[in-house]
């Protein structure tokens, strides 16, 4: 079983192996094990099983940047169509959500045939006033055959209704109504007595009560049915779902899913969460006691965020988080400081010495000399190098990985990228000072008669990577 917090921050330094560590997190998230039997399998397996849930939509991994916005990340206006109705688009957060919700029903629509189905009377309500304000229920008719019409709807969920032939009005109390309907069957199919006009309080006028009940009854029927042939939702449906009757059960036995945000600390994180911060905790996701939702700007449905839907920020070490938004963004979060630990690579003596080169020396140096040269900003993340089996393998992995990352941290400085790995690795070039170069009007350039330059991947012996950490 997985212990990972729903909403969790991974700071440190590029390279000391956050992006991994969030991987792992999402994997003992989503197959339900802990973080130290993920880390027993090997890279190669794990990135394969990251690939497949990155497929399969329960991972999804984004990148913050300056130009990222609410609209991407939540929900975006794109114009109006010829009708005069908005189109939005689906940001990522909104759409993963959905996908988390959506499983969750489902879940739960596997389980109802097994169990007494009962309904609560905040989620039929819900729906039965979406049908009213969509018009698909126009009038309310009792047994006895009398109808009424809907006249004007509140936003409380309370309403008023008419007689057919006549213009007078009746108000309907939604907590009134609530108190008839959770009475049971046993006074509610009584013809509305003094008892239910007094639990009603609508001692003068109860008829518009039982027709109201009456079609209520007859549309908690029709619902359930719904309900029980779907396995999907769409939005409007899934906005007015009542989590609260998910057991934890079926909390438990749904998928997981996992959104993973790269450079968080990047751009204004707290902008692009918008009025979504306020559903992080977990007290306020769906279901909980404490549920909290918003109505999305222009689709105008409410949303809410899963329990089974998790967060995953990665930040630097040394980032400003002084802004009042952004740390009230990150009082939602559990803040893990990744502090490398070279023997959490490889554990026992002999793992860590490939053809006479002991990796976990040649890490701690490298790391050392960065550490000097660029403060907390960069670390090589020596999980790189857990599925180096060969010579072979490790210049390819210098080549590919650490001598192009390090040229970045250097912005291209070669000259410092000799003072940490060698001359074997980065060596002189040569520039003849006397070529005929044009004379702009600029002046002539003093050209220096020794660059640096990435040696030949052939050259690089088993000496090579010794002297790395051997002077």
């Amino acid at each position: 079983m997985s212990n990972i917090n729903l909403n969790t921050i991974i700071s440190g330094s590029v390279g000391s192996g956050r992006n991994y560590l969030s991987m792992i997190y999402a994997l003992s998230i989503i197959d339900g094990k802990p973080v130290e039997e993920i880390l027993k399998e090997s890279s190669d397996t794990l990135r394969k099983r990251s690939n497949e849930l990155t497929e399969e939509g329960q991972i999804f991994n984004i990148a913050f940047n300056e130009n990222l916005r609410y609209d991407d990340f939540v929900e975006g206006f794109m114009g109006i169509d010829p009708t005069g109705n908005i189109i939005y688009s689906n940001g990522v957060l909104k759409s993963i959500a959905t996908l988390a919700k959506q499983n969750m029903i489902g879940c739960f629509m596997d389980q109802l045939p097994k169990k007494d189905f009962s309904i609560t009377f905040n989620q039929l309500y819900k729906a039965f006033m979406e049908e009213i304000k969509n018009e698909q229920v126009s009038y309310f008719s009792s047994t006895k055959g009398q109808k009424f019409m809907v006249h004007r709807v509140e936003q409380r969920g309370n309403f008023y209704v008419r007689g057919e032939n006549s213009y007078s009005t009746f108000y309907i109390s939604r907590a009134e109504l609530k108190k008839v309907f959770e009475k049971g069957p046993e006074i509610l199919n009584a013809k509305f007595d003094p008892k239910i006009k007094i639990l009603s309080g609508a001692s003068q006028n109860p008829e518009p009560y039982e027709a109201v009940y009456d079609t209520l009854l007859i549309f908690r029927q029709k619902y359930i049915d719904e309900l029980l042939q779907k396995k999907h939702l769409d939005l409007a449906e899934i906005g007015t779902f009542d989590f609260s009757q998910f057991s934890k059960e079926i909390t438990d036995c749904c998928k997981k899913y996992v959104v993973i945000i790269e450079h968080m600390d990047v751009a204004n994180a707290a902008k692009i969460f918008g009025d979504t911060v306020g559903l992080l905790e977990e007290s306020r996701r769906a279901g909980k006691p404490e549920e909290a939702f918003i109505y999305l700007p222009f689709s105008k449905a409410p949303f809410s965020l899963p329990p089974n839907l998790y967060m995953i920020g990665l930040i630097g070490n040394n980032e400003n988080y002084s802004d009042a938004g952004n740390l009230a963004l990150l009082n939602n979060f559990e803040i893990i400081q990744v502090e490398q630990n070279i023997h959490d690579v490889w554990p026992k003596d002999e793992d860590h010495i490939l053809e006479g080169i002991d990796l976990i020396k040649m890490v701690e140096n490298i790391n050392h000399r960065m550490e000097i040269l660029l403060p907390k900003t960069f670390t090589v993340n020596p999980y790189i190098f857990k599925s180096v089996k060969t010579i072979d393998d490790l210049r390819d992995k210098f080549k590919k990985r650490i001598i192009p990352q390090l040229e970045r941290a250097f912005s291209g400085d070669l000259s410092k990228l000799r003072l940490v790995l060698g001359k074997d690795f980065i060596g002189d070039r040569n520039i003849n000072p006397e070529i005929d170069f044009l004379d702009f009007e600029y002046g002539k350039f003093k050209i220096s008669d020794k660059e640096f330059r990435v040696t030949d991947t052939a050259k690089w012996t088993k000496s090579s990577f010794q002297r790395i950490y051997k002077q």
